[in-house]
């Protein structure tokens, strides 16, 4: 498997994984705790943005 293809196939498990948890933002795949964060930050200008941070523990 080349660097392209695993690539790929880490962007489908991540996608997977994120339909599964919908809004939630936490969740448990057996000895895994999977995260779905919303994260809020000041921008420069003082302007809060959001995002969503992805992590598998």
């Amino acid at each position: 498997m080349n660097e392209k293809q695993a690539s790929l196939r880490k962007a489908e498990a991540e996608n997977q994984l994120k339909g599964l948890l919908g809004q939630h933002e936490r969740g448990s795949l057996g000895s895994h705790q999977v995260e779905w964060k919303n994260i809020w930050r000041k921008g420069t200008e003082g302007k809060e943005t959001a995002y969503r941070r992805f992590l598998v523990k």
